[in-house]
């Protein structure tokens, strides 16, 4: 729900007009307000793709660390056991 759905909402339970709700509201506040909450959105949302890109780096450099932990073990034995 939005500002002014809010608004409205509340200017039905209350039984008042618009202008009477809002006569003592300074509206850059409000803005300064939905700019803040925008900002901080903004942030959560690069915080959860670096936070994906780091997983997705970490099972990849696993995954590589994995296989070439096996390859060296694979010529290791197969040096042992040619000699």
């Amino acid at each position: 729900m939005n500002f002014n759905e809010k608004l409205i909402n509340l200017r039905k339970s209350k039984g008042l007009t618009l202008d009477e709700l809002v006569k003592d509201i300074d509206v850059q506040e409000v803005r300064d307000k939905n700019i803040s909450s925008e900002k901080i959105n903004s942030i959560y949302n690069d915080v959860n793709t670096a936070k994906s890109f780091i997983k997705w780096y970490l099972i990849i450099a696993g995954a590589v660390g994995g296989i070439v932990l096996i390859l060296l073990l694979y010529y290791l034995i197969n040096i042992i056991f040619v000699w």
